[in-house]
């Protein structure tokens, strides 16, 4: 399963402390010297002398160079953090694939340390290619040790010979001393590009093989953290152009389609672990487009879906909506089974119908457009305002029709959709709350900041020894809205849905840590 035809010692040249090492003397004393001067930024994936750069970058004047570095060492520890969480269980074919993964990481740092000595101002270096060659003996095209500091032959010659071995045309030979010549420069540069472009397209094809095949129940784990690392690694790619301009534009798992597919993939490999444990992992999804786009969680699917249209943003969020109803119900109900209410399996049926998005996009338009032309008895405006209908009065009414657990989820889905609806829909739901005569926007603004407050606590674990006051996340509201009613509303929704039975009674106590559903 591993591509062949590897340069030689191409591995080697991915690691930042040989690269740094083989720099000409001069720009190891700035290297030195960098690092001297710089506070340790600490950096165990790039190395020492890295290290070092990094800190001599911090002190430039250059705030957006500084924060790209940022940027790829704080991708480059997710990175290596996925790629060694990853358990191939003695499977052979896993095995291969992870030391595939970790050996084009490995080969990535070469072009990394190249650009974060641009953003220091330092330079670039490539021409350690043509100072030094390392004492690594790799396996060479007819299957033969290759030494590039063999006693009796250059390092040059060797390297020469190898290369025309594979085909390459080598015009020039060098008499003497250590610069290589510019055309076998360029014969390195493509090799490594090339080597590059054949590692990444195997990885990127056996993740693509993994989620056609949909055997989500055998190594869950291991083809979840496979897929954010080599989503990751695919990010630190096109950030950084480590691929040509071509290749970049080709990668096949950022393009819109692919990327729908591997979200459902992810959520469903969440699932295989048990659906009862979906709700209370840390690594567990939340259906709305911040989160999407900004949660710990589902970082490697960050800047894909910021980079997606508006609408291809309303598919994504529907999507883990619609895969996140189609486990329900989610726990057992005891003797009872597995069973969920009439009034959320309604709103789960008309939510997930084909066709809801197009009706509710039209209906939508032709509100907005002008209401008074709108055709109510069309079966699919019919349909979507008699959902927008039952999720307001789910809302308001704080049903107890399943079990604690059950009940818990749904009320918290039933929001989510609420949202949803309001994101991509605010027409049909204004028209809908108007008929209502509830307080419809004040219960969704207290449960928003009621869930987005949690939810920042779990992601931000520094916060949760902090005693908080949570009577401001009602009162902050407009004040004709704090009626006796939306009071009363507001302590049955904490007590009966989310179990914190005294939020508003002790305000200054420290809150429960809840997870990103409200679980403890």
């Amino acid at each position: 399963m591993c591509p062949q035809g590897h340069l030689p010692g191409v591995e080697q040249a991915g690691h930042i402390n040989d690269v740094v090492e083989d720099a000409p003397t001069d720009r190891r004393i700035q290297l030195n010297s960098a690092a001297r001067k710089g506070n340790s930024f600490g950096s165990p994936w790039l190395g020492s002398y890295a290290s070092g750069v990094f800190s001599f970058a911090h002190k430039t004047d250059s705030f957006v160079h500084t924060a790209e570095i940022a940027s790829i060492e704080d991708i480059n520890k997710a990175i290596k953090q996925r790629i060694q969480s990853l358990n191939p269980e003695s499977n052979r074919d896993l095995s291969e694939i992870k030391s595939n993964l970790k050996q084009l990481h490995d080969i990535l740092r070469l072009p990394i340390l190249d650009r974060v000595l641009e953003l220091s101002g330092l330079g670039r270096s490539m021409s350690a290619l043509g100072r030094h060659a390392r004492s690594v003996v790799r396996t060479g095209s007819q299957g033969n040790p290759v030494s590039w500091l063999d006693k009796g032959r250059s390092w040059m010659d060797i390297l020469c010979s190898y290369l025309k071995d594979m085909g390459f045309p080598i015009k020039t030979l060098p008499v003497g001393g250590d610069e290589l010549p510019q055309d076998i420069l360029d014969v390195i540069k493509k090799t490594i590009i090339q080597e590059r472009i054949k590692r990444w397209n195997y990885l990127q094809k056996v993740l693509l093989e993994f989620q056609a095949e949909d055997n989500r129940y055998t190594s869950p784990n291991f083809k979840l953290r496979y897929l954010e690392s080599v989503y990751l690694l695919g990010e630190l790619i096109y950030r950084h152009n480590l691929l040509p301009p071509d290749s970049i534009k080709e990668i096949e798992i950022f393009k819109p389609t692919s990327l729908f597919k591997m979200i459902e993939y992810h959520v469903e490999l969440l699932f295989s672990r048990g659906k009862e444990y979906f709700f209370d992992m840390s690594d567990s999804v939340i259906p709305e487009l911040e989160f999407l786009t900004t949660g710990n969680a589902v970082k490697h699917f960050h800047r894909p879906i910021k980079d997606l249209s508006a609408r291809d943003q309303k598919h994504a969020v529907y999507l883990v909506l619609k895969i996140i109803l189609r486990h329900a119900p989610w726990f057992s109900s005891g003797r009872n089974g597995w069973g969920i209410s009439p009034w959320f399996e309604d709103i789960r049926v008309r939510f997930t119908r084909d066709g809801f998005l197009e009706d509710a996009d039209r209906l939508s338009l032709a509100i907005s457009n002008n209401p008074r032309n709108v055709d109510f008895s069309d079966d699919g405006n019919t349909r979507t305002i008699i959902l927008v209908d039952h999720v307001l009065l789910y809302l308001d009414d704080c049903p107890e029709a399943m079990n604690k657990m059950n009940n818990r989820v749904a009320f918290q889905v039933v929001f989510y959709i609420s949202n949803f609806l309001r994101e991509y829909y605010h027409p049909i739901v204004q028209a809908v709350d108007n008929r209502t005569g509830i307080s419809t926007y004040a219960q969704f603004d207290f449960l928003r900041g009621y869930l987005k407050f949690f939810r920042n606590r779990f992601e931000d674990p520094s916060s949760l020894q902090k005693p908080v006051d949570l009577t401001s996340l009602r009162m902050r509201l407009d004040p004709s809205h704090i009626t006796k009613y939306f009071i009363e509303w507001t302590d049955i929704v904490t007590a009966r849905e989310f179990g914190h039975l005294d939020v508003f009674v002790r305000p200054k106590s420290r809150p429960p840590n809840f997870s990103p559903w409200m679980g403890q």
